[in-house]
C-alpha cells in the first residue's frame, strides 16, 4: 500500500496447520525378554537387548506399535514499512510472527528403555512449537551508475516464547503405570512457557562493484564485507545464570573479493565466528574459526561452463572444547573433540540447456 510518494506499507497474514502421525515400536522389557525365555546381552552391554533373532522379534515385534499423533495450528501476521529519503537512501522497519518446529523424534520418537542407567528415554506428542517474534528495522543507502553496490545497518530483536527443554521425571510425575520401572528415571522433552528468550542483532554490511577502476581488466572487482553481533538474554529462568542458546555466534565476520572479465568469473570469500556455546551446559564451547572459500568458472559457450570449488581450503578444524568446573568459559579449556575433514575441492563442467 503507497500511502505518500515516499512511504510504503505491506501487511498480510498466513494461517498454517502442521499435523504428524509416526507408528512406533512398543518394545519388551528386559524382565519380559528373560521371562518368555529369550537370552539377552548383559544390562551393561546394552541395556538388555535380546540376542537372537526370535528374541528381537519377541522384543520388538509382539506388542501392536504405539501411533503418536501432533496437530497444531497457527496465524503468521506481518508488517513492513518503508520509507524513502532520496532515491539512494531509505529505511525500512517491520514486525513478524514465526514458529520453530519441534523435531520430529521429539514429537513421535522410539521409546528406548536404559536399564543400565535406570531411565527411559521417552516422545513427548503434546509439545507445542516454539513461538517467535520478531523485530526490525534498517537503513540503506545504495550506489548507482558504474559501480553499484550497498550499505546498510540493520538492528533486530527476536523473542522466543514456549521453547523445548530436556527434562528428566520421576515415574510417578511422567504417569508411570508399569511396575518394572517405578524407580526409573523418564527423559522426555517439554515447554518452558514462564521463559522468554531474547536475541539482539546488529548487521553492518558493504557490498560494490568498483566499476570505477581506470582500467577495464579491474572494474570488473567486486568486494564485501559483512559484520554481525548478537547478544542473547533470558527473563523467567529464576537462577539469574546467564542466558545460553547453542550455537549461537556472539560475533561474526565475513568477506570477500569477487572478479568477472568476459568469459571468467571467480570469488574467494571467508567467514569468521567467536567462541560459540556449545549445547546448554555452561563451560563447553565451539571454538572460533575461519574458513576460506573460492570458486572459478571459464563460460566454454552458452551451453556449458567448466568450473573448480574448494571448501575450507585451509582445513580448518572444527574444534570443541571445555572449561573445568567453577572456571570461567574460556579459560583454562581442554580439547574435547576435534573434527577435521580437508579441503573439499570439485571440478567439472556444468551443462545450461
Amino acid at each position: 500500500m503507497k500511502l505518500t510518494s515516499k512511504l510504503r506499507v505491506l501487511f498480510g497474514a498466513r494461517y498454517e496447520e502442521t499435523r504428524s502421525q509416526v507408528k512406533a515400536f512398543d518394545p519388551r522389557t528386559r524382565a519380559e525378554i528373560i521371562a518368555a525365555g529369550y537370552a539377552v546381552n548383559a544390562p551393561a552391554t546394552n541395556g538388555g537387548r535380546a540376542v537372537t533373532l526370535d528374541g528381537m522379534k519377541y522384543q520388538f515385534e509382539s506388542q501392536p506399535k504405539v501411533t503418536r499423533r501432533a496437530n497444531y495450528h497457527n496465524w503468521f501476521p506481518s508488517v513492513n514499512v518503508k520509507y524513502q529519503f532520496t532515491r539512494n537512501f531509505d529505511w525500512q522497519a517491520g514486525w513478524n510472527q514465526s514458529i520453530g518446529r519441534p523435531p520430529i523424534d521429539n514429537l513421535a520418537g522410539v521409546t528406548v528403555i536404559d536399564e543400565v542407567a535406570q531411565r527411559v528415554n521417552v516422545a513427548n506428542t503434546a509439545l507445542d512449537p516454539e513461538y517467535h517474534n520478531k523485530y526490525q528495522t534498517r537503513l540503506g543507502y545504495y550506489f548507482s551508475g558504474r559501480s553499484p553496490g550497498s550499505v546498510t545497518l540493520a538492528f533486530s530483536k527476536t523473542t522466543f516464547r514456549n521453547t523445548i527443554q530436556s527434562f528428566d521425571y520421576t515415574a510417578a510425575e511422567f504417569g508411570n503405570d508399569d511396575p518394572d520401572l517405578a524407580n526409573y528415571i523418564f527423559r522426555s522433552t517439554r515447554n518452558l512457557s514462564d521463559r522468554v528468550t531474547t536475541t539482539k542483532n546488529m548487521a553492518l554490511g558493504y557490498r560494490q562493484t568498483l566499476g570505477f577502476l581506470p582500467s577495464e581488466y579491474l572494474r570488473g572487482v567486486g568486494v564485501f564485507a559483512n559484520y554481525d553481533r548478537t547478544y542473547v538474554g533470558q527473563s523467567g529462568n529464576g537462577s539469574g545464570a546467564p542466558a545460553r542458546r547453542g550455537n549461537l555466534t556472539p560475533h561474526r565476520v565475513a568477506g570477500g573479493v569477487s572478479y568477472n572479465y568476459r568469459r571468467f568469473n571467480g570469488s574467494m570469500n571467508f567467514v569468521w565466528g567467536a567462541d560459540r556455546p556449545d549445547g546448554g551446559t555452561y563451560g563447553q564451547y565451539y571454538s572460533q574459526i575461519t574458513k576460506v572459500d573460492i570458486t572459478a568458472n571459464w563460460k566454454l559457450h552458452n551451453y556449458a561452463t567448466l568450473f573448480v570449488t574448494g571448501r575450507n581450503i585451509r582445513n580448518a578444524p572444527d574444534l570443541w572444547y571445555r572449561s573445568p568446573p567453577g572456571v570461567e568459559q574460556g579459560k583454562s579449556p581442554y580439547l574435547r573433540q576435534m573434527e577435521a575433514y580437508g579441503a573439499n575441492w570439485s571440478f567439472g563442467v556444468r551443462g545450461q540447456f
